[in-house]
């Protein structure tokens, strides 16, 4: 992600957006043939490159493409495209888990990536007025990395000390990000973000908790519904995507908010996703297949990604206000970044 403004301006959309569904296709093709599982991570480390520079362009194109007034309503279209392939990914995910063909969930994205590589060498525009990119943090996203693996390495062991071990060393690790991002010019995110009182580290902390709340449920729920309630990994999956729905539904419908009506929508959405939690909280722990307590947990589902989803758009666009004009690039790209580290550590240490 952060690398995507570099990419952009040395390729151009065409050439970035091909390079980037390549690089998700190689990767798709690593973990399909992998013997053994430190393939299979490489696989991913690869895939990850290519899908995060995916994610990211698509936030800066809507910056470069489109006037301030629809940036509201092309984030929540990729909002919606997020919880549309959320949506469908669990339930193709448990076709493949109850077929025991896990390698074709990977196979069956290399072509997708391609035809669309070849889509957007045919419709994005050649050029576009995109500003030279400021210096890569490397020592930022050097430490960026080693606080997730700090985390996940310390979430695999099933001794508790270990457990704590990891989530002090990635907190040691955040903290000296904080630090360099206040001392160095090359920086993660724009010069605002860790100002004490300044609305865009705000809107960063709110973003961290909301990818926080649906994407590591997303990752432990279908777990919790085979072994807990006993459902097979096709209905577990289908009844995890209702968090993906629900994000697609309250991105779309709160788009077209502005005004105070946004700020109304921001204080709102994570009264809604709370309640979600709490249903899961209540219903979640409790081994019964119940279908009463299923159609209540699928509630429950729903409104934690709606709430999410109302927030999102509103707060991408507030990233892209706050930030400086000169800072334009390292914001869309911030998105991304952010979401994604908030993503690997909350599903790290829930787990």
């Amino acid at each position: 992600a952060t690398c995507s403004a570099r990419l952009l301006q040395a390729l151009r959309p065409r050439g970035a957006y091909t390079t980037a569904a390549t690089l998700f296709a190689l990767g798709a093709l690593v973990c399909g043939l992998a013997p053994a599982m430190p393939v299979m991570l490489a696989g991913r480390t690869v895939q990850g490159l290519g899908g995060g520079l995916l994610i990211s362009l698509s936030y800066a194109m809507i910056r470069l493409l489109f006037p301030q007034a629809l940036w509201p309503r092309a984030m929540a279209l990729v909002s919606g495209m997020w919880g549309i392939g959320t949506l469908v990914g669990p339930a193709l995910g448990g076709v493949f888990a109850e077929l025991d063909a896990w390698r074709s969930a990977f196979h069956v994205l290399i072509p997708l990536a391609l035809i669309f590589a070849a889509i957007a060498a045919v419709v994005l525009p050649r050029e576009v007025d995109a500003r030279r990119p400021s210096p890569l943090p490397v020592l930022q996203m050097l430490l960026l990395a080693a606080a997730v693996l700090a985390v996940s390495a310390g979430s695999i062991s099933t001794r508790p000390a270990w457990n704590i071990a990891g989530l002090a060393a990635a907190a040691v690790l955040s903290f000296l990000i904080v630090r360099n991002e206040r001392r160095s010019p090359r920086r993660l995110l724009p010069r605002d973000a860790f100002r004490r009182g300044a609305p865009l580290g705000l809107v960063y902390g709110v973003m961290s908790l909301l990818a926080m709340t649906v994407t590591s449920d997303d990752v432990f729920v279908p777990l919790f519904l085979q072994v807990l309630h006993g459902q097979s990994p096709l209905i577990a999956g289908y009844l995890s995507a209702l968090m993906a729905g629900g994000w697609t539904v309250g991105s779309v419908t709160s788009s077209n908010f502005a005004g105070q009506k946004v700020r109304r929508i921001i204080v709102t959405a994570p009264c809604v996703s709370l309640i979600g939690g709490l249903i899961l909280l209540w219903l979640m722990p409790t081994a019964n297949a119940d279908v009463g307590r299923l159609v209540i947990l699928a509630v429950g589902l729903f409104s934690l990604g709606l709430g999410v989803g109302m927030a999102w758009p509103h707060l991408l666009t507030w990233v892209l206000t706050f930030a400086g004009p000169d800072e334009q690039d390292r914001a869309s790209a911030s998105i991304t970044t952010v979401q994604l580290y908030a993503t690997a550590v909350g599903a790290a240490a829930r787990s």
